[in-house]
């Protein structure tokens, strides 16, 4: 497992041995995306990374290690999407067939595309377009998405309705989200 952080500035990640109960060492994650970083294993072992700028230049950030559990090399980095209001929200999914998806908030609407490979990016789709836009400077009242995927690599995705301020949910089984 692999924990990331950011101090504004840089973004940082550590290996996390649970078995030992050990922290492997920091390293500083290059990217031009320095913000909310996250790092995820695909379901054959290849870590891939994602990191968000803005507000300036709001765009997210992906990048796939190029040997499988070795966060020590990687890939190109790509921007799989964008933010019009500077404050989205994106996160990784790992998903079967060492796919990812990548989720994105672009105002109220989550998009979702499916990756093999950084540079090949799938086609943008639309999840839902009544997600509560998370662009707030108080995070107290801020609202983002959230997702995860079960055993069967199914996602489920929760997020906070823009016209009814209810907690919402859907799932994604592969090929369609319902």
């Amino acid at each position: 497992a692999y924990v990331c952080y950011s101090d504004g500035t840089n973004s940082y990640e550590k290996r996390i041995t649970i078995a030992t109960e050990t922290l492997g060492t920091e390293r500083t994650i290059t990217s031009s995306g320095d913000n909310h970083p996250q790092l995820i294993t695909d379901s054959s072992g290849y870590l891939w990374r994602k990191g968000e700028a803005g507000p300036t230049t709001p765009q997210f950030y992906v990048q796939k290690s190029t040997n499988v559990n070795d966060d020590s090399a990687w890939g190109t980095e790509y921007s799989f999407g964008s933010d019009a209001s500077g404050y989205g929200h994106s996160m990784l999914i790992p998903v079967t067939g060492g796919n990812i998806v990548a989720l994105y908030q672009d105002g109220n609407t989550i998009t979702y595309k499916k990756l093999s490979d950084p540079a090949i990016q799938g086609t943008a789709n639309s999840v839902v377009t009544d997600c509560k836009n998370g662009v707030s400077a108080n995070w107290s009242i801020s609202h983002y998405f959230s997702a995860v995927a079960d055993s069967s690599y199914k996602i489920h995705l929760i997020y906070v309705d823009s016209v009814t301020d209810d907690i919402e949910y859907t799932y994604y089984n592969g090929s369609v989200w319902s």
